[in-house]
């Protein structure tokens, strides 16, 4: 078989296909276990440069916007290998969500109709701004005026409502 890892409630066999977690087993659907291990690597090392990037010059917001921009990129791959390929089990999506490789309130707002390209929950959250709105980044390019360019104190979209 292949590499065992240990995940406190069970064990993870990386290669052979089986994923053993606190006694249910979940199938490896053919390599997307391996592909997700390794996109949290890559986004792990990208987290660690995003983390330790000098933020002189920036605004305090702005430092964060690449480890939001990497956290939307793993929870949207997740995403798409369940609801649009249809390339992983039920069984391996609930455990990235429980292993928070997924943001699960993220991908359930993605489910609804109007919010597909949600960039951040905290972009529809209308606690958070002054008079108690949607972020700019919310609203449609077609009702903005033309050739100006938004951008969100959040996260750094640049509109996400298509």
């Amino acid at each position: 078989m292949g590499e065992i890892l240990e995940n406190g409630g069970g064990v993870l066999e990386n290669g052979g296909g089986v994923l053993e977690n606190g006694g249910g087993v979940l199938e490896n659907g053919g390599g997307i276990l391996e592909n997700v291990y390794c996109i949290d690597d890559e986004v792990a090392i990208c987290l660690l440069t995003a983390e330790t990037e000098p933020h002189e010059g920036k605004r305090k917001v702005e430092s964060l916007w690449p480890i939001f921009r990497l956290h939307h990129q793993r929870s949207r791959y997740i995403f798409d290998l369940f609801y649009k390929r249809k390339a992983i089990s039920r069984e391996l999506y609930d455990y990235c969500i429980k292993e928070s490789y997924a943001d699960k309130n993220l991908i359930a707002k993605w489910k609804k109709q109007g919010y597909e390209n949600l960039c951040c929950l905290r972009c529809i959250q209308t606690r958070d701004t002054n008079f108690g709105t949607n972020c700019i980044c919310r609203v449609p390019k077609s009702k903005l005026e033309v050739g100006r360019i938004i951008e969100c104190t959040h996260c750094g979209c640049r509109g996400c409502s298509g």
